[in-house]
């Protein structure tokens, strides 16, 4: 009896143990203008090892690899289908392209397929890497993913 009392208790204490997201499961769609928001959202993602956040970056492949904001994949409008298929519907999804046309367009595809948690930053990509200088990458001729500022052996 007791044998069976000691697993019952280790069977409710690990059922307690679930990692579940930070994400408010009521959260809203919305436009961000001010950066800092995006750089809570950064840090937050950071802290829950990017589980159920996915920053993307929708501009032309070439400006993609030219610069982008570690952290954010480039994902093409046309991949959306296939990249976001097995995504919660409460996944925080952060979405810049640079063009609000092109990220309206995203927004409303995606809040079509039932996402209630997209954030669109609503910023030049002048601005979006100023505010980022310290997390800008770019990828090189070769493949290769290099600081902007390039450090030793880069």
């Amino acid at each position: 009896m007791k044998k069976l009392l000691i697993m019952a208790l280790l069977v409710l204490s690990l059922a307690g143990c679930e990692k579940t997201s930070p994400l408010i499961k009521d959260a809203e769609n919305e436009t961000w203008t001010d950066l800092n928001e995006v750089s809570l959202a950064i840090n937050q993602a950071e802290d829950a090892f990017f589980k159920d956040f996915y920053f993307v970056d929708i501009r032309e492949e070439s400006a993609y690899q030219a610069t982008f904001v570690t952290g954010f994949r480039h994902v093409l409008r046309t991949e959306f289908d296939d990249y976001f298929n097995d995504v919660e519907k409460y996944a925080m999804i952060v979405i810049f392209s640079g063009n609000s046309e092109t990220a309206s367009e995203a927004f409303g595809y995606l809040d079509s397929l039932g996402f209630y948690n997209i954030k669109v930053i609503d910023a030049t990509s002048e601005a979006l890497f100023s505010h980022f200088s310290n997390r800008l990458m770019s990828i090189d001729e070769n493949g290769e993913t290099c600081p902007i500022e390039p450090q030793p052996g880069c």
